[in-house]
């Protein structure tokens, strides 16, 4: 069976798109490097569109319109000014509601735009530019240690990293976090308190990432600026080592957060990239693999959610389960001893 993988551990090629979602400028060249916070790429957007329905306004039909037109596109019109008019004993006309541009004619009806702002897409980690995609974008890349997650509240950032080493065994508590600023990613391992975390928020970290949180947390957490990446899952037990474990060599450097949704398609999860020197020989699996025995997984739905482990042996007929599911089974030894069954479906692949 083909499963998703989570990546966490060093990788030599790590390869990112920075892309506009519309044609713009780029700002950079190939084999620059780049900061975090360094703009990729910028296009100037309307604020507004506004319709006017010539048509309607003039009585006439869709197919006169253009004959009727005063201004055409491209023009940029001032409140009050005439779009089109009609001559003779009953003259009539229809102005602009607004000051904007003359952006489009269609069916009758002249767009309007209001107002401009600048869309930038920003590089995100520190890396260097591969290649760039013309009016659009451009391809980054680094090698470090890339950790990614299981759900972002959607706001990226960067910081150096401290690591909350207290909480791998017990929730996080406001004494754990005494002396936080706005340069300082923080790891932990689970947060149960929504006062510890709106604590944290009112102190503004450049990040936090959690092993684990209450699932209770969810919607506090969403709605912080800052970006906060968990790693397991949502629960109340005593969170895995295996990935604070991962990132506690690389206290004290430039941890980089993307903590937008999950693409299926292109494989993106939420994501720590912590840039630092790879060996050459080190390698990753792609964004799904074939299950096989001996691979560390986690468990990422069901009573086990979040556990970390080892994939015993597979079943080659189905299973079925309590809740009545009719599916491939995986043996799994978990980091505590214990053996459990789990439908192979529920297993996410750690590479």
């Amino acid at each position: 069976m083909l499963v998703d993988v989570v990546r966490v551990g060093l990788e030599q090629n790590i390869q990112r798109i920075r892309q506009l979602p519309l044609a713009g400028e780029v700002l950079v060249n190939e084999g620059e490097q780049v900061q975090p916070t360094d703009v990729i790429a910028e296009a100037s957007v309307p604020n507004h569109l506004f319709m006017v329905d010539i048509a309607q306004g003039l009585g006439v039909d869709t197919a006169d319109v253009k004959h009727c037109l005063a201004r055409q596109p491209g023009e940029y019109l001032m409140e009050g000014d005439v779009i089109a008019q009609i001559d003779g004993t009953f003259p009539r006309l229809v102005r602009s509601p607004v000051s904007g541009k003359f952006a489009d004619f269609h069916r009758g009806q002249v767009v309007l735009e209001t107002g401009r702002e600048i869309l930038q897409v920003r590089a995100g980690f520190i890396g260097s530019v591969d290649a760039v995609i013309p009016e659009y974008g451009a391809v980054l890349s680094t090698s470090g240690l890339l950790v990614q997650g299981m759900w972002g509240n959607g706001v990226a950032g960067f910081g150096n990293i401290k690591i909350l080493t207290e909480s791998w065994s017990v929730p996080l508590d406001t004494l754990m976090f005494a002396e936080v600023d706005s340069t300082l990613v923080l790891a932990a391992g689970y947060c149960l308190s929504a006062d510890v975390l709106a604590s944290l928020g009112e102190r503004e970290p450049a990040g936090l990432i959690l092993s684990s949180m209450a699932p209770g947390l969810i919607s506090m957490a969403a709605m912080m600026p800052m970006p906060i990446i968990i790693l397991q899952g949502f629960g109340f037990d005593q969170p895995s080592r295996y990935f604070l474990e991962t990132i506690e060599p690389h206290a004290g450097e430039t941890a980089c957060m993307q903590a937008g949704e999950i693409d299926r398609l292109s494989g993106f999860r939420q994501e720590v990239i912590i840039p630092c020197e790879v060996d050459p020989g080190a390698d990753s699996f792609g964004a799904r693999v074939a299950l096989r025995t001996g691979q560390r997984v986690s468990v990422f739905s069901g009573q086990e959610l979040g556990k970390v482990g080892k994939v015993l042996s597979l079943s080659e007929a189905p299973a079925i389960f309590e809740n009545g599911l009719l599916c491939s089974a995986a043996e799994v030894e978990l980091e505590t001893g214990q053996q459990i069954t789990v439908p192979q479906q529920n297993l996410v692949v750690l590479g």
